[in-house]
Formats: structure tokens, C-alpha cells, sequence
């Protein structure tokens, strides 16, 4: 499985993750969504977001269990 860490927009965030089956959040801080999806597969990066640092996001969201 690969964890993607990913931040942007509320929209960006929403588009990105319809129809995910496995993700944490989206949190929203200060106006910026953050999300993790877990995959099978390497996702590629949608338009509109940007890759956020595992330190950062497992304070923001939290760790799979």
C-alpha cells in the first residue's frame, strides 16, 4: 500500500478524493485542506495540489492504524 500526502484548496481536496474509498480527512486548517489516501497503486498528483511532508500530515491527520 502507499500513503499519499497531499494539500490545496477545499475544492482541489474534494475533486481529488471523489470516489476514494481509503483516505484520512480532509482536515482544514486555516483554509487548507490536507488528506491522506491510501492506494494500491502510485497515484499520479492532481491539478491544484501539492505533496505534504509525513511529519506534517501525521500531525494534521493522524497515522493509519
Amino acid at each position: 500500500m502507499i500513503d499519499h500526502h497531499w494539500h490545496g484548496s477545499p475544492e482541489a481536496v474534494a475533486a481529488a478524493v471523489l470516489g476514494l474509498p481509503d483516505i484520512i480527512g480532509p482536515r482544514i486548517l486555516d483554509g487548507i485542506a490536507y488528506v491522506c489516501i491510501r492506494a494500491d497503486t502510485a497515484l499520479g498528483m492532481p491539478a491544484g495540489l501539492s505533496e505534504t511532508g509525513l511529519e506534517l500530515s501525521s500531525l494534521v491527520l493522524g497515522v493509519w492504524a
